[in-house]
């Protein structure tokens, strides 16, 4: 064998074998602990970072008064977190000996990790031991201040066996390949037109990979969206004239590879374009996501005269309409994101002002409608900012936390003290906190990793390094709401102030609810940007929708809470 032929074997075989990589290295955690339970319990364990792959997740413990040990090989390259769920039967659990073994190791209690703990009664954490009663959606949670790497988990045996045989299936090949390469590149070259042959093989290639391997089955994508449905030729006995648009969207949702060049394209995009907009999202310093709206926070996207004058019209008609009814009327805007955090606004776009639309049409409203109470939010937060180190806005979300949503409630509720002497604000030591690093911002209280992270594909949970406080009333029970996500809810408090409250806002107000709920008797809910855009194919507030219930409900207050985005509407608030 010549040196040539031994040099082209090694570099074939040594390819082959990196392809095989999977299959003989790979990296993982080792996560380990003690447990006792006094009833029957399933844990389930959850995991994120880089490189995360599939793992058997249950372990399965009955009742002892001894601990047993339980281990769970997790196959992660960069482990950021871990999420051990437990079922409610589980009753008093006791952990200890947490320890998490990967390049270095790791134990409970560490300044490289800290624990959470959600739907956890009586929870404690003394010295290295985790206890408390288990309930429904209990959880358990480790975040790792930096990414631990995975130990390597190299199979000799295997990668030296592939090597052997990659070797002696191109020795066996290499004279045959060689021989047709030979005899194609001289059948090419003869070829006058071998690269019009040579384009039309590529063309039918990229033709036929998309229709390889079609996915039929699936019917929820990895957006968490419903897929489209299959085109039919035929609709009711009559031919389809949408046919080709109709199977154009089901193709695009299921061709062969479609994640794959969604991964790609996304991570291309995560790695050099993370200074520009997309999908209507701006990623800020270390990974804050914002509202795409760079005019806005430029100060650029201001209103003419005109539009305000029409903007004012349409309010002083609704003040009309409250005050001829005996209704207290109360208009509060929620900021935008980048204007209570502006410092993690990438540097690279500059604000020509820091007076932005909202606060212009703060102060025309003061100035030319002085008897309609008019509260832009944004001084509230940063107020609240200057006094606490607790986020007031989530990372990978545009809406505000659980804190934010209090400060914002406290400064309308300061307001309309000064109508209703009644009206008492509830202290946040009404409420019990947690912590954790995932979003919860809609009416479900559902923890999600936020609309901004979904909507890019991020698939990088190491950004959620940031731990965001949540506040539950103590006496949950105290406040009713019939369905909180339908957009028209009712909640009833006995214990709140003896006023009725016609509530009209947008997903901003599912946070600020957990505040008002508890201040007032009895609350009507209306979400209009859910409503509106069922009715009317758009998310402007319209003030006909509401009157009738206005005046059915019979309410003392009414409530109208927009978010900067939807200011505009004030501009058609009653237009047909």
């Amino acid at each position: 064998m010549t040196v040539k032929r031994f040099l082209i074997l090694f570099c074939l075989s040594a390819l082959a074998v990196a392809v095989c990589r999977p299959l003989f290295f790979s990296r993982e955690v080792l996560l380990s602990f003690d447990a006792k339970v006094s009833g029957k319990s399933a844990f389930r364990v959850a995991f994120f970072g880089k490189g995360v792959r599939e793992n058997e997740p249950v372990r399965e413990l009955e009742p002892d008064t001894a601990f047993r040990k339980i281990s769970y090989i997790l196959p992660v390259d960069k482990l950021t977190g871990v999420k051990l769920s437990l079922t409610p039967e589980a009753g008093n659990f006791e952990i200890k000996n947490i320890v998490l073994s990967g390049k270095t190791e790791i134990s409970v209690p560490s300044s490289k990790l800290r624990v959470f703990a959600e739907n956890i009664g009586a929870f404690s954490r003394k010295g290295g031991i985790v206890s408390g009663k288990a309930a429904d959606g209990a959880t358990l949670t480790l975040f790792l201040n930096a990414p631990q790497k995975g130990r390597v988990h190299f199979v000799f045996p295997v990668f030296f066996t592939l090597c052997v045989l990659w070797f002696l299936t191109f020795d066996k090949l290499l004279p045959p390949l060689l021989n047709l390469f030979q005899k194609g590149y001289a059948r090419a070259a003869s070829c006058p037109n071998r690269i019009d042959g040579i384009f039309l093989a590529v063309f039918l290639i990229a033709l036929i990979l998309p229709v390889s391997n079609v996915d039929f089955d699936s019917e929820i994508s990895r957006e968490n969206r419903r897929l489209a449905a299959p085109a039919k030729l035929f609709v009711d006995g009559r031919v389809n004239n949408a046919f080709g648009r109709q199977f154009d969207e089901w193709f695009k949702d299921r061709f062969a590879g479609r994640d794959k060049v969604i991964d790609l394209y996304n991570a291309f995009q995560n790695a050099v374009n993370k200074k520009f907009e997309r999908h209507g999202v701006i990623i800020g310093k270390n990974d804050w996501m914002f509202h795409g709206r760079i005019a806005n926070f430029k100060g650029t996207d201001t209103f003419s005269d005109a539009e305000l004058e029409k903007m004012r019209d349409n309010v002083l008609r609704l003040k009309r309409f409250c005050d001829d009814h005996g209704i207290r009327l109360y208009i509060i805007v929620s900021p935008y994101k980048h204007h209570v955090y502006p410092e993690l606004y990438p540097e690279e776009v500059k604000r020509s002002s820091d007076v932005g639309r909202m606060d212009r049409i703060e102060q025309y409203f003061i100035r030319e409608m002085p008897e309609v109470d008019f509260l832009y939010l944004k001084n509230a937060l940063l107020n609240e900012k200057k006094k606490t180190d607790e986020w007031l806005y989530f990372k990978t979300d545009h809406h505000w936390t659980d804190r934010g949503a209090y400060a914002a409630y406290r400064a309308l509720t300061e307001r309309i003290a000064k109508d209703f002497p009644s009206v008492k604000p509830v202290s946040l030591s009404d409420y019990r906190r947690t912590t954790g690093r995932k979003v919860r911002a809609e009416c479900d209280r559902a923890f999600t990793v936020g609309t901004q992270y979904a909507s890019l594909n991020y698939n990088d949970e190491s950004v959620f390094d940031l731990d965001f406080a949540f506040y539950d009333h103590k006496r949950p029970s105290e406040l009713k709401i019939d369905d909180q996500c339908r957009p028209k809810s009712f909640a009833h408090n006995e214990n709140g102030a003896p006023y009725k409250v016609f509530y009209i806002t947008d997903s901003q107000g599912e946070n600020f609810i957990n505040f008002l709920g508890h201040t007032f008797k009895d609350i009507q809910k209306r979400r209009y940007n859910a409503e509106i855009r069922e009715r009317r194919k758009n998310e402007n507030i319209y003030m006909p929708f509401y009157e009738s219930d206005i005046l059915e409900y019979k309410p003392d207050i009414l409530i109208l809470h927009t978010y900067d985005a939807y200011i505009p509407s004030l501009m058609s608030l009653y237009e047909d």
